[in-house]
């Protein structure tokens, strides 16, 4: 059903690369479930949202426009969930912008969701052929390592202050 849509929203919108993408590795949804901030939920995997997704890669804002119309209100059978838009100021503290959709079947009892990913393909361009991408993953990693190892710090700085 995820290809089909992403099939019709390629026939809606003529200048847009459409691509899927292949499922999330393992090891990422992995790391990604271990290295929250809050300790409590680290293993959980209920958030991991971008198993299943796929990628608009559109030339102008207006072309991300007409995208975004395309998921919101085409009678597809498929509903937003959530938005994520990085271009309102919202950036990666990479500086990537995006606008991510979550969505979900209609008709899906289990509600598995989705994501679309709405991409300018000047950012693309950055990520993939000036070699931007390696150096995210890698930033990445070691930014949500950071802000693990920052929120321990600071629960082991307070059960101290509550000690004394």
């Amino acid at each position: 059903p995820f290809a089909s849509l992403l099939d019709a929203a390629r026939g809606a919108l003529a200048g847009a690369s459409i691509s899927v993408a292949p499922l999330k590795k393992m090891s990422r949804a992995i790391e990604k479930s271990m290295l929250r901030a809050e300790a409590e939920r680290r293993g959980e995997v209920d958030g991991i949202v971008d198993v299943v997704r796929g990628m608009v890669t559109c030339g102008s804002m207006s072309e991300l426009g007409a995208a975004l119309t395309f998921f919101s209100e085409a009678n597809h059978g498929w509903k937003i969930v959530r938005v994520k838009n990085r271009f309102a100021g919202g950036r990666t503290s990479g500086g990537w912008a995006d606008c991510l959709l979550n969505i979900v079947r209609s008709d899906d009892p289990h509600q598995h969701v989705c994501e679309v990913q709405l991409v300018h393909e000047k950012m693309l361009l950055l990520r993939k052929q000036l070699g931007g991408h390696d150096a995210y993953h890698r930033y990445r990693t070691a930014d949500e390592l950071l802000i693990v190892l920052a929120a321990d710090l600071e629960e082991l700085l307070i059960a101290g202050l509550e000690k004394e």
